[in-house]
């Protein structure tokens, strides 16, 4: 699991709350109070496809709290010390990982759509970009860093240095 989390540059030794078994990763989640409020499961050996039990697929995503009373989760923050200047916004987690691999603060909000966190978002006083794949999202008004593969976490280091150098330099 360590080898394929690293194949798809994910830096381990950055995160806090990441656990790994030989097919299984578990990713914490953080409300903004700094409070672990759900985790992410990662099996890369799943499909995506919908099945009987959730947790039997590629990501599964637990949310912890009463149905209409769930608290916001975010992954990444934990980026934001890397530039106090601006902050990528991106649905998944793989795609965060790119940008931090640059030193540049980036969260996944599991979503997208950008609603419940834009408050948030603005309060920071930082410029915001989103990093929308090839399906497009809700990701919200902000500037969007165009992604020459189907997402930023299929990008290749070329492609990422090209996207970092344009973006952020």
């Amino acid at each position: 699991m360590l080898d394929h989390l690293k194949s798809r540059h994910f830096e381990i030794e950055r995160y806090n709350g990441v656990y790994v078994s030989d097919d299984v990763a578990c990713i914490t989640l953080w409300n903004l109070s700094g409070q672990m409020c759900g985790y992410l499961q990662y099996r890369p050996e799943s499909t995506k496809q919908k099945k009987n039990n959730p947790r039997d697929g590629r990501y599964y995503t637990s949310i912890h709290g009463a149905k209409n009373e769930k608290p916001i989760a975010i992954w990444g923050l934990e980026s934001l010390q890397y530039r106090k200047d601006i902050l990528v916004i991106t649905e998944g987690v793989f795609d965060a990982c790119r940008f931090h691999n640059y030193n540049i603060p980036a969260v996944s909000l599991l979503s997208s759509s950008c609603k419940p966190y834009k408050n948030w978002l603005l309060s920071l006083g930082r410029k915001i970009y989103k990093g929308e794949d090839e399906s497009g999202s809700g990701l919200g008004p902000f500037p969007n860093i165009e992604c020459p593969e189907k997402d930023f976490g299929e990008c290749s280091i070329d492609q990422m240095d090209k996207i970092i150098r344009e973006n952020f330099r």
